[in-house]
């Protein structure tokens, strides 16, 4: 699994600019109960493919899971943290240690998601109910790597980066109406005029 992203799928193709295609992105964490097609997956897979890769290397490798399958291994992702089973990444994805500006971020995107949902700095249960959806294919599955390598028959000698959801977002469902906000231009933009002595 490559990448980090929730994204939508049109229903044909369309003519947005790539410039439209990025500033219209959202995060969607709730899909209709209809089935994205192989040939429009592999489609997608085949553009994705044409992505940057420094000398070439292309190191990325997918497993596409869908149906009866995806279920089962959702559920068995679920149960696994319901039940309190550690989470192992096999690599540091986040900051060990947070600090300012990003905490912050982090915290106005979790808080809104949440109060989105009406969850409550209080509401444990539903914070938790809110954070299992992840297991459940909308979001990051890496936490639990030893489970998809073993049922997914990935190689040892593959790591589990993330997992990427795909789907006909459901306009209905209250999650999807949540956005994060985006720094400034001025925020993280340095135009440099003179080189430093």
């Amino acid at each position: 699994m490559a990448g980090s992203a929730h994204s939508s799928m049109p229903t044909e193709r369309q003519g947005l600019t790539v410039e439209d295609a990025i500033v219209g992105r959202q995060s969607v964490r709730a899909y209709l109960d209809k089935p994205v097609s192989r040939e429009l997956v592999a489609r997608i897979l085949e553009t994705a493919g044409r992505a940057p890769s420094g000398s070439n290397i292309q190191p990325w490798r997918v497993w596409v899971i869908d149906g009866e399958a995806k279920r089962r291994i959702a559920a068995e992702l679920t149960a696994a943290y319901n039940a309190g089973v550690p989470e192992a990444r096999e690599y540091n994805y986040y900051p060990v240690k947070w600090r300012e500006p990003y905490q912050g971020r982090r915290r106005a995107c979790g808080w809104g998601l949440y109060n989105t949902m009406g969850i409550t700095r209080d509401d444990k249960e539903g914070m938790h109910r809110q954070r299992a959806q992840n297991y459940d294919f909308f979001g990051a599955l890496a936490n639990y790597a030893k489970i998809l390598e073993k049922r997914l028959g990935i190689p040892a000698d593959q790591m589990v980066v993330c997992g990427i959801a795909l789907g006909f977002p459901d306009a209905a469902a209250k999650v999807n109406s949540f956005r994060t906000e985006r720094e400034p231009l001025e925020k993280f933009v340095h135009w440099v005029d003179e080189l430093q002595s």
